[in-house]
């Protein structure tokens, strides 16, 4: 097991999973660790699998967006 931490922006959150911008270097069926924060509130870890890679709208950084589910 590898463990790595990266940071990425929440872009949204449902029921169907989440969608980050980031530039990890993530791979399609990685199962990955997500600690979601909000203000007032204690963190939640969240288990998900990366089940679609684009290239952010505009990039020029290496962002991309991960969709989790």
């Amino acid at each position: 097991v590898h463990v790595r931490h990266y940071s990425a922006a929440l872009v949204n959150l449902s029921g169907g999973g989440a969608l980050l911008r980031t530039t990890a270097p993530l791979e399609l069926d990685t199962t990955i660790e997500i600690t979601l924060s909000l203000p007032g509130e204690p963190q939640a870890l969240v288990l998900g699998a990366i089940r679609h890679i684009h290239d952010a709208p505009g990039n020029r950084t290496g962002e991309r967006l991960i969709g989790v589910n």
